[in-house]
């Protein structure tokens, strides 16, 4: 995550430089939203924002969330 924030100063010159400008989304909560998911590109290269949302409600569901 620390790429994501701004590391740029610790990169070397000359050298690729990942890009250090966060990309944010705000939007206002409503009282029916039943999470918020906070997850780095990683968790999208994997599997869609759709897949993501299905298991966190799977989790949410299950007699056991950390299973």
């Amino acid at each position: 995550m620390s790429r994501a924030f701004g590391d740029a100063a610790l990169k070397t010159p000359g050298q690729p430089v990942l890009l250090c400008d966060p990309e944010i989304t705000a939007c206002v909560l409503q009282p029916d939203d039943q999470f918020v998911l906070i997850a780095c590109d990683g968790l999208f290269d994997v599997m869609s924002s759709n897949e993501a949302t299905a298991y966190i409600f799977d989790r949410l569901l299950s007699e056991d969330p950390e299973s």
